[in-house]
């Protein structure tokens, strides 16, 4: 159960160092229109699930480099 818990702690860590990507991110499709936003939202989605999946592989990169 600790272990899940680190997990997420460092999972929700990740996600918000990356916050000032994900905020251009958020703001290019606030301002976009049309089949621009449409596609601007999909990328988004699939860099977040992109991000979230490679979590546990940089996780151990860096668990090793701290060695």
């Amino acid at each position: 159960m600790k272990k899940v818990f680190k997990f997420i702690g460092g999972l929700f860590k990740d996600l918000l160092d990356q916050a000032w990507t994900l905020l251009g991110l958020a703001l290019g499709w606030v301002l976009l229109e049309g089949s621009a936003r449409d596609i601007v939202g999909k990328l988004i989605g699939v860099t977040l699930l992109v991000w979230i999946l490679t979590f546990p592989i940089r996780r151990e990169k860096d668990d090793k480099d701290k060695e």
